[in-house]
């Protein structure tokens, strides 16, 4: 008897949680703001280091339910890195990508990485000379996040390797709704 009782309990709590860890599948749209650091070794000047205000609206699908504990997110983005500028230099940088996500779910509480290709446009003016570069550039990044409900909170790092710099890390708060 205590056997049985033991088994259904077991066949019971695996009932309820398959459908709990697949609700948090779907599809997803938010925005973030934050910071972007852009650095960068112009001929003939000084190392560029310089932070400004940044921002980002993104749209994704997240696939969860199918490995215990892990997730996959699939993810595009829009963003606009600021404009850093200071003596003798001016920079504009923006772009969209496309991300994978892999997420570590631990109960309410996300941790991810991302890995992903975008197109970007930096614009820079440095001791006059003024230079337009738009190319392909990778992205990886890492955060950690807060479910509660269908409000998400996370915190990420992200390192965009834009032509026309050495690299643009982005630090950002984000916000989004899961349908």
């Amino acid at each position: 008897m205590q056997n049985r009782t033991a088994a259904m309990l077991g066949l019971l709590a695996l009932t309820f949680s398959v459908p709990a860890m697949a609700a948090d599948s779907g599809f997803y749209v938010g925005g973030g703001i934050g910071t972007a650091t852009l650095e960068d070794d112009p001929p003939s000047f000084s190392d560029i280091d310089e932070s400004d205000a940044a921002w980002k609206v993104f749209a994704g699908y997240r696939f969860g339910g199918y490995i215990p504990l892990i997730d996959l997110a699939g993810e595009i983005t829009y963003r606009d890195m600021g404009n850093p500028d200071g003596r003798n230099f001016e920079y504009e940088a923006s772009g969209y990508d496309a991300s994978a996500l892999g997420i570590i779910t631990l109960g309410p509480i996300d941790l991810f990485a991302r890995l992903g290709i975008g197109n970007y446009s930096v614009e820079s003016r440095v001791n006059g000379v003024r230079s337009d570069d738009d190319g392909t550039a990778a992205i990886y990044g890492l955060g950690a996040g807060f479910r509660i409900f269908k409000v998400n909170v996370r915190a990420e790092w992200e390192r965009i390797e834009a032509e026309g710099t050495d690299n643009i890390d982005m630090f950002t708060l984000n916000a989004y709704w899961r349908f």
